[in-house]
């Protein structure tokens, strides 16, 4: 300690000359204290000896991700309970006081009682999204009698281009082709 000591006022000296006292007063500060011992005084890193092993941070990463996870299903869950029209009001209530009340056995009780249906309510909600999206371009993209005169070249054009983004099926294109060219 008296070398890092001497160390740390030779390079204060080195700073210049309005340095030197502050050269001097390190000096001695890096061991005093406790008899034999040197005790770090302004300005030193303390090391404490405390170690984290890998192991602990392996752990800690397992109970981030499970946390994580715990999230997600909270969330999932809720959005599920809110978003079902088979439950009524008291219904959806009762699941969500349960879910807040009884957080861990109120989850795995909802996804053991209703879990299963959680995937169909799913897949029926993005069907409704998706023909609501369909009926929505077919609105804005295919025109109807009103009163604009456009060739059935550019129609068949705007729905071919409906048909190559996705938007209609090829089903539905071929409906509307023949609709366009009668």
């Amino acid at each position: 300690m008296e070398r890092l000591s001497r160390f740390i006022g030779r390079m204060y000296a080195r700073l210049g000359p309005g340095n030197a006292e502050r050269a001097a007063a390190t000096e001695g500060s890096l061991t005093e204290g406790i008899p034999g011992e040197g005790v770090p005084t302004e300005g030193v890193i303390v090391d404490t000896d405390y170690s984290y092993p890998l192991l602990s941070v392996f752990w800690t990463l397992l109970w981030f991700f499970l946390f994580m996870l715990w999230f997600y299903l909270l969330f999932a869950v809720v959005s599920d309970i809110l978003l079902s029209h088979d439950l009524s009001g008291w219904g959806k209530a009762a699941w969500i006081v349960v879910a807040i009340l009884f957080p861990f056995f109120g989850i795995l009780a909802y996804l053991v009682v209703r879990g299963g249906g959680m995937h169909e309510r799913a897949v029926e909600r993005a069907a409704r999204q998706d023909q609501a999206l369909r009926d929505q371009a077919l609105r804005n993209y295919v025109p109807t009698n009103t009163g604009t005169v456009s060739s059935p070249a550019d129609e068949l054009g705007r729905l071919a281009e409906l048909r190559d983004r996705g938007a209609i099926s090829d089903e539905e294109y071929q409906r509307l082709k023949d609709r366009v060219l009668a």
